[in-house]
């Protein structure tokens, strides 16, 4: 998968995380070797707006704001 023109750009110490205007969330384990969308649980439409990571969570601004607790696998609403 290629990445569109993302930002921000965030580490976890062992993943990268890409934050896409409008498509959402990018993964990559292989430091940009590759990249797979992470969007589960996300809307449809989601610009990224910031990611953050705080006490082992992801956490990101997307019309709302969710969060991860499993390496962006699957995003919960908090708002």
């Amino acid at each position: 998968l290629e990445l569109p023109e993302a930002y921000p750009l965030i580490t976890d110490g062992e993943n990268l995380y890409a934050g896409s205007w409008g498509n959402g969330v990018y993964f990559s384990s292989d430091m940009w070797k590759s990249w797979t969308s992470r969007n589960i649980g996300l809307p449809k439409i989601c610009p990224v707006m910031d990611l953050v990571t705080y006490n082992n969570r992801l956490f990101v601004c997307c019309h709302g704001i969710y969060y991860s607790d499993d390496s962006a696998k699957t995003w919960h609403n908090i708002t």
